[in-house]
């Protein structure tokens, strides 16, 4: 049984963009499929969270007081060059209210594992990219509020408490909890779970993408080309300038 959750779990992991695409195909042709997800969006995120956790190690942690300098400058280009990224392609292509405050999220996000996947993949200081990410996600409740405060403040009301919470509850606490469960239960036996825990997390990304799709298809295909090639110029743009940014400040 294990045997084949790992190749599962390999294959998954290997062509998770295709899948995604397959999917968000299906969301669109057969909504109905997907609905059932899009109450459930929060509890989906928590469980992904709780995932995330249960991969962190204690080693994660020290590295954050072991290299502070490179840690701080990757948190500040990253809660700085996004959202002013973002906030810069919604004042040079005028966008609607509600695209507006949708890049300005995306903007304020901490950092995924995915991007730690890139940066295995290009070769990159991994362990570094780890320790970010980790401190980002720990640093969230209260940077992605302020931000969206902020810089989405005249485009819809927020309320700096609500989303903390909110943002706490659906990061912060499945991320400690999955933290304390991997404790629990030792490295040995989280290692055996690692499999089930992509397959886990693919599912809920996989759920939460297609419910997105079910209830705002019609939608996001009449602005389809312009969303993506917004995103595209976003990540594009933040990967070149967080490039040379750390890299000047890496000889500071």
């Amino acid at each position: 049984m294990m045997d084949l959750i790992g190749k599962l779990s390999g294959f998954v992991g290997k062509n998770l963009t295709y899948i995604v695409f397959l999917v968000v195909i299906w969301a669109y042709f057969m909504p109905g499929a997907f609905l059932w997800a899009v109450p459930h969006t929060v509890l989906l995120l928590g469980v992904i969270m709780f995932g995330m956790g249960m991969t962190l190690h204690a080693k994660d942690f020290r590295l954050i007081l072991q290299r502070p300098k490179e840690v701080l400058i990757g948190c500040t280009a990253h809660y700085t060059i996004m959202p002013l990224l973002a906030y810069g392609l919604v004042l040079a292509f005028q966008m609607p209210p509600e695209m507006a405050v949708g890049m300005i999220l995306l903007g304020s996000c901490p950092s995924g594992t995915a991007s730690n996947v890139m940066g295995f993949l290009a070769k990159a200081d991994v362990p570094l990219s780890v320790s970010i990410t980790t401190c980002s996600t720990l640093l969230a409740p209260i940077m992605m509020p302020f931000i969206v405060w902020g810089l989405a403040g005249q485009w819809v009301e927020v309320s700096f408490f609500a989303m903390a919470m909110t943002v706490m509850k659906v990061i912060l606490v499945p991320l400690v909890l999955g933290l304390i469960v991997h404790r629990i239960m030792g490295e040995k036996h989280v290692a055996s779970l690692s499999k089930v825990l992509v397959l886990v997390s693919a599912f809920g990304v996989l759920v939460i993408v297609g419910g997105v799709i079910a209830i705002n298809g019609a939608k996001i295909l009449e602005m389809g080309f312009f969303i993506i090639l917004m995103v595209l110029i976003h990540n594009l743009g933040g990967f070149l300038i967080g490039y040379f940014v750390t890299g000047k400040f890496a000889y500071v």
